[in-house]
């Protein structure tokens, strides 16, 4: 289950196997435990992400955005390469 942390001392100590869980007793579960849930955790109209990936979090800004920031670091790189 990717909402859950199962490297957390909260998981732990719970000593639950979240797979024989219902979908009812995980959502109280997290409840809670608010510390099993994963973060960051960012939605938007069309996609959910939980957990920390740099490349996964970047898709959430605008399409120009991360225009800019290539242009960016490509000139970064041609610079040090001289």
């Amino acid at each position: 289950m990717d909402l859950i942390s199962t490297r957390c001392n909260a998981y732990h100590k719970l000593k639950v196997d979240i797979d024989d869980l219902t979908v009812s007793q995980l959502v109280d579960l997290m409840v809670k435990n608010q510390d099993l849930i994963r973060r960051p955790m960012m939605y938007n109209d069309e996609q959910l992400q939980v957990g920390f990936s740099e490349d996964d979090i970047r898709s959430f800004l605008p399409r120009e955005v991360r225009r800019e920031n290539l242009k960016a670091l490509m000139n970064n790189q041609v610079g040090a390469q001289v």
